[in-house]
């Protein structure tokens, strides 16, 4: 239960900022963080609320992480447009009928978020569920595959961070979905792909190469090339943004890291 308090705008505070009140129900009932989270991800219990401004404009993914506060995502990065893909970022918000995506949802006076109830927890780890049981994820098998401390896959990361053990839906087993080893450096395993997009969208707003888009649709959207032609053989110009924003880390990344081509996150460019 989020508890509900009236924020009201005052005279001295500037017309831009908005005062909102992140919420955390980790332990089942409602409290106000700022920044405040342990080394597990978890937030830190407060006695009081407290509050957070935020710039007029921001999304409730940008006013959290610039109070401190983790929101998970898979499909946003900081280089690029929100696209509210992924559905990893979803907050309970007063007053809203359903769940909703932090990453594009814009911030307002006297929000109150809940980034870890019992509510949203649930619908992160059906996502999670649904995204391991998409595609083959075998993560024993990855050569990216680590420890809950030292693990780059993204997608890896959460399962740790929501204690998933176990397969809810089995995946198809039988299905193989094509790799594409056509390119010099790397690969493209499209059994490991979780359809985030960061690639096209890096492809078209970093790079302006517009090579990659998108094939078909539901389960069987794919990750193309131009026209549908091996990457080896498109418009593609091996520049490595792709694998650089890529969540899943994907294993053919360690073989492009031996030809300089990926780099850390903190030398994209980033969006204002």
């Amino acid at each position: 239960m989020i508890h509900e308090r009236q924020v009201r705008r005052t005279e001295s505070r500037p017309a831009s900022l908005f005062v909102f009140e992140v919420v955390c129900s980790t332990w089942g009932h409602a409290f106000s963080v700022k920044g405040g989270q342990d080394a597990n991800g978890r937030c830190q219990r407060h006695n009081k609320w407290s509050q957070s401004q935020a710039q007029a404009g921001q999304t409730v993914l940008q006013a959290a992480r610039a109070a401190g506060i983790d929101i998970p995502t898979l499909c946003s990065h900081p280089a690029l447009k929100p696209d509210s893909i992924c559905r990893i970022c979803v907050v309970e918000i007063e007053r809203q009928r359903v769940l909703q995506p932090a990453c594009t949802f814009p911030v307002a006076e006297g929000m109150v978020i809940a980034t870890e109830s019992d509510k949203v927890t649930a619908a992160r780890k059906m996502v999670l569920q649904l995204l391991f049981a998409q595609r083959l994820h075998y993560c024993m098998y990855c050569a990216e595959s680590g420890g809950s401390e030292d693990v780059e896959c993204e997608l890896q990361k959460l399962a740790y961070r929501y204690q998933l053990d176990s397969w809810t839906f089995a995946p198809n087993t039988l299905k193989r979905w094509p790799v594409d080893a056509s390119r010099s450096h790397f690969v493209m395993d499209h059994n490991r792909c979780i359809m985030c997009r960061r690639c096209v969208r890096a492809c078209d707003e970093i790079v302006a190469n517009h090579t990659l888009s998108i094939r078909g649709r539901g389960a069987r959207t794919m990750i193309i090339a131009d026209d549908d032609v091996p990457f080896g053989e498109s418009s593609c110009v091996s520049c490595g943004t792709c694998l650089q924003v890529c969540p899943r880390a994907l294993s053919s990344i360690a073989a492009a890291r031996t030809w300089g081509m990926v780099q850390p996150w903190s030398e994209l460019p980033r969006r204002a």
